[in-house]
């Protein structure tokens, strides 16, 4: 089995100053980890940052981008989906025809992470 990443060792593949950054949640699959990354400590730049295990068994970089309130994204073979929701425990997201309880965390972000090797395939928050 795979040895999960650390917050210290995301922070590093990412690129962002160990002095600064700070991981907010973070979620892993057996190939992929997924991250919320505030970049300098101050609660308002926050990344999205996913990271694929390749064949040779280095970690590699494989999706960046500013984090708004939700997103979602596809990348090597794992449908993504992430949000901020303050003031909840879980977040119900429906994916391939399957409901999953995501818990929040205490600063109220959140990821979902699932294996799909169809692009199509979109986890979204359930309604309630």
């Amino acid at each position: 089995m795979v040895r999960e990443l650390t917050d210290n060792e995301i922070i590093s593949l990412t690129g962002w100053r160990p002095a600064n950054a700070v991981v907010l949640r973070r979620v892993a699959t057996l190939r992929t980890t997924a991250a919320l990354i505030d970049t300098n400590g101050d609660g308002r730049s926050i990344e999205f940052e996913v990271l694929h295990l390749d064949d040779d068994e280095n970690w590699r970089g494989a999706y960046s981008a500013g984090a708004g309130s939700e997103g979602f994204g596809w990348v090597q073979n794992v449908a993504f989906l992430y949000g901020y929701s303050p003031g909840k425990t879980t977040v119900p997201i429906d994916f391939k025809q399957t409901r999953t309880n995501v818990s929040v965390g205490i600063n109220g972000w959140w990821i979902f992470l699932g294996e799909t090797p169809t692009e199509g395939d979109r986890p979204q928050v359930a309604a309630t």
